[in-house]
């Protein structure tokens, strides 16, 4: 759009109205002076117009987050059985291996990442009901590949699946995730710590079979390394509950 198209689309806005902007003000609290109305006009109507051009522009996605080609083609996974899931840590199966690696730093390494970070094709839950992050009934599947998928892979891992989260991320706990409480593998019933809660869960599962902790062995298939998200204390808490390295 033209300089010349965009001042024309501002001056004739018909949702940024004078009652509008007056109403908006009263609702916030403080009322705007006749002198000052041209100007807040001017700003609000502005920003509509970029807006509105700006969500008519085609998505964007870097290249960078493209999707890693991986062993097999399609990528395929499932959701765990009970009797695989014992403590209720995995959200999704999987198996991923690069077709093409750029280092071996990882290689032989088994990987699980939170139910926050995308893997492309594969739903991402979030810890919660799809109702409140997708319009349809269905959890989404990313288009994308996280930074860290990709690293991942390239550097040779082999990503086991995707973990459980607390719902959206909310909890420093482990009972909040929509999928059931998360246990802690050195004693059942105990919390694992949130919002990382599967990861730690799945890392520490593997220190408690080397320690020789009895009763671990139907909980299913464990991790040496997971991935976690921490923005206040998200990785911490559960590798503190768990007893494990952050």
């Amino acid at each position: 759009m033209s300089l010349a198209s965009l001042s024309e689309a501002i001056e004739q806005d018909p949702v940024v109205t004078r009652e509008l902007l007056h109403e908006v003000a009263r609702r916030s609290g403080f009322t705007v002076a006749p002198r000052h109305e041209a100007a807040y006009l001017l700003g609000l109507r502005s920003s509509y117009a970029i807006a509105k051009q700006v969500d008519l522009l085609p998505d964007y996605v870097d290249p960078r987050l493209s999707i890693v080609p991986t062993l097999g083609g399609s990528r395929k996974y499932s959701k765990p059985e009970p009797d695989r899931n014992g403590l209720s840590a995995w959200c999704h199966f999987l198996n991923l291996q690069a077709v093409k690696t750029e280092t071996r730093l990882l290689e032989n390494r088994s990987i699980a990442l939170k139910d926050t970070i995308a893997v492309g094709y594969i739903p991402q839950t979030l810890g919660t009901l799809p109702h409140f992050i997708s319009s349809k009934t269905e959890y989404p599947h990313s288009q994308i590949d996280a930074t860290v998928v990709r690293r991942l892979l390239l550097a040779g891992a082999t990503l086991k699946g995707t973990s459980i989260c607390e719902n959206f991320s909310l909890s420093p706990m482990s009972y909040t995730s929509i999928f059931g409480p998360v246990h802690n593998p050195w004693q059942r019933g105990f919390n694992s710590g949130g919002s990382s809660s599967g990861s730690a869960a799945l890392v520490a599962l593997r220190a408690a079979r080397k320690a020789g902790i009895k009763g671990l062995d139907d909980l299913g298939p464990d991790v040496e390394l997971a991935i976690g998200g921490d923005q206040a204390g998200s990785i911490r808490v559960p590798a503190a509950y768990c007893g494990i390295t952050a």
